[in-house]
């Protein structure tokens, strides 16, 4: 078994917690201003609140579970935990996401062998679960939460909690054609099971058990994250080349170190130079005898 620590942020509120108290509270009044919103509206509200809030959220006890994983940026982060925040309190809106590649995963369900859906513990991730069930996909998710909101919806997506048979239950799954999503990094090292590789954060963690699952059932395997660019949520769609345990192994660990290099990139881009400043414009002294001066003229007129 590969046993993956709870989600603290989708835990219902424990009396007991008293350092999200604070965070709760401050959740619920925003989601209430969001409500009075138009739908339309809400998406783009959020994004912008999230932007303008992020040096706040970084403070916060949640940020810091989020990025223990060491994958997302900080504008990641800060966007995970406003969308997160509107559907726990259920407002709803539209996610607005740029997909890329997303056509590869439609061409592989259609196929009807099932779809293995991997990623590492990007917090934006779960967005991407709006394009499953706009197009019916019935995704079944590998989380900890028995119950799992389809982001900015009331709707509950199916999920498959660790436990000693969940390889199992996955692997009927994948058998019956499904869509199955899961992520592959974890926190701790589990025996013989999980290995370590280094990436521009630091070294992570991960588990090839679930590809072995996917690869001895013949389904096929799409790698996504989803991130935020230039404003925007961006998710990234990638059907990798190789059919093999090791060839798929191979590919995460770069797709998922190319991920993290974006973001690296993101956090220490310079900032575009200030434009250079115009030199004041001063008018030339005129010579005594030029024509800028009437007292001038005067004079050489005598």
């Amino acid at each position: 078994m590969l046993p993956q620590p709870a989600n603290r942020l989708t835990e219902p509120a424990d009396a007991g917690h008293v350092r999200w108290r604070g965070l709760h509270a401050v959740g619920w009044t925003f989601a209430t201003a969001v409500r009075m919103l138009p739908r339309r509206w809400r998406f783009g509200a959020a994004m912008r609140f999230a932007r303008a809030a992020e040096p706040l959220l970084r403070r916060t006890p949640a940020f810091r579970v989020q990025d223990v994983w060491n994958v997302d940026g900080a504008p990641e982060i800060a966007t995970h935990l406003v969308l997160w925040t509107l559907t726990r309190h259920g407002v709803r809106f539209d996610p607005v996401i740029v997909a890329r590649g997303y056509e590869g995963l439609l061409r592989a369900h259609a196929e009807g062998r099932g779809v293995l859906l991997v990623a590492a513990h990007a917090a934006l991730g779960v967005t991407a679960i709006h394009f499953f069930h706009r197009d019916a996909l019935a995704p079944i998710i590998v989380a900890p939460e028995p119950q799992m909101r389809v982001p900015g919806s009331a709707v509950f997506v199916e999920t498959v909690q660790p436990a000693p048979t969940f390889l199992l239950s996955v692997r009927d799954r994948l058998r019956a054609g499904r869509l199955v999503g899961t992520m592959l990094d974890v926190l701790e090292h589990h025996g013989d099971l999980t290995f370590e590789f280094d990436t521009p954060r630091g070294s992570a963690i991960m588990s090839s058990a679930l590809l072995q699952v996917a690869v001895r059932c013949e389904a096929r395997v799409v790698f996504m994250e989803v991130h935020v660019e230039k404003g925007r949520l961006v998710g990234c769609f990638v059907t990798p080349a190789s059919d093999t345990v090791e060839g798929l192994t191979e590919e995460f660990i770069a797709y998922v170190r190319q991920h993290q290099e974006r973001r690296c990139a993101a956090a220490i881009a310079p900032a575009a130079p200030p434009a250079p400043r115009r030199a004041p414009r001063t008018r030339p002294a005129a010579a005594p005898w030029s024509a800028g001066s009437g007292s001038s003229r005067r004079t050489a007129a005598r």
